[in-house]
């Protein structure tokens, strides 16, 4: 049987208020410490000890933010790449689209 991550939040994925940013999943990160989240949310919803499920969390936001970090690094990249592989006019659709 499979289970699906619970959390007492209501905002998947995270939003971001001040800039419009690409929302951050944290699903990855927590589904890679799933017996540590699950503790953590069993210890809030007996004996309302949220310390261990917010460490969690923000753990799980850090590791998503690194990985799209990196994820836009490498996309910026390859585009460079592409456009110089491909000698591309600085003027043209396929220059603008890249």
């Amino acid at each position: 049987m499979r289970r699906t991550l619970r959390c007492p939040t209501s905002s998947w994925p995270i939003p971001s208020s001040r800039r419009p940013l690409p929302p951050i999943y944290v699903s990855g990160p927590l589904l890679r410490l799933r017996s540590r989240y699950y503790d953590a949310l069993l210890a809030v919803q007996i004996r309302d000890d949220w310390g261990p499920w917010v460490e969690l969390l923000c753990q799980a936001v850090i590791e998503a933010c690194e990985a799209a970090r990196h994820l836009a690094r490498d996309l910026v990249a390859i585009v460079a790449h592409w456009r110089v592989q491909k000698g591309l006019r600085t003027n043209s659709t396929a220059w603008r689209l890249a």
